[in-house]
């Protein structure tokens, strides 16, 4: 994806693909031994599929960078009130 392009709003048939895995993906991280092991083993194949797909890493860095962004400023000026990891 170039710079000028923007992302397209997924079809019908991608949206409800996007539903299956999404589903998949969070019965999966119930079963994970750790919220932290998962989302560490999210973001490892998250990155292992941008690196293998190059047609896709600029979109993908993107998102990260936005989903990274909104949770920093998610958390600015809150104290953990649980175990920290």
């Amino acid at each position: 994806m170039s710079t000028t392009q923007t992302q397209q709003a997924p079809s019908e048939d991608e949206a409800e693909a996007l539903q299956a895995l999404t589903s998949q993906l969070a019965e999966m991280a119930e079963k994970a031994p750790s919220h932290n092991l998962m989302l560490i083993a999210l973001l490892s194949t998250y990155k292992a599929v941008a690196i293998t797909h190059p047609c896709c890493t600029r979109g993908a860095s993107q998102a990260a960078l936005q989903v990274g962004g909104d949770l920093l400023v998610r958390t600015l000026g809150n104290v953990p009130t649980g175990p920290l990891h």
